[in-house]
Parts: structure tokens; sequence; C-alpha cells
């Protein structure tokens, strides 16, 4: 399975998980945002990572531009 949606499966992903979020669960959820986030970030050519854990910590990803690199939390 490929880290990113395609273009075709961002708008789908995002509508599911706005209208069925009653019926996927909060881990889950989260598995699918994050997965939204990279695949948007891939696809506007950010150089993203996947999210990635730190001693206790969870980085929910990060990504790569004007010659900087940013860590991406979201909630």
């Amino acid at each position: 399975m490929s880290m990113q949606y395609s273009k075709l499966e961002l708008k789908s992903t995002y509508e599911d998980l706005i209208t069925n979020k009653e019926k996927i669960s909060p881990q889950k959820r989260g598995y699918m945002f994050e997965r939204l986030l990279y695949s948007i970030l891939f696809h506007e050519k950010l150089e993203p990572l996947a999210s990635y854990n730190i001693k206790g910590e969870q980085v929910d990803g990060s990504f790569f531009w004007n010659g900087q690199t940013f860590l991406l939390e979201a909630k």
C-alpha cells in the first residue's frame, strides 16, 4: 500500500472522514488524517515524511520547503 492517496482519492477520503466520523474509530481516523496530510504535501511537491515516534511523542509528519524542514502537528 502506498503512503499517499491518489488525487482522486483525496476528496472522497476527506468526505469520508467528515461524514462517517462516528463510524470510524478515533485511532483509525487519526491515521487516515495523517495519510491525507501526507498526500496533500506529496502532491504539492513538499517532500513529506511520514509520522514517526520519538521517546513517547509522535510527530504527525514533516515536510521540506524553501530549504527548511518543518514539523507538522495536527489535531
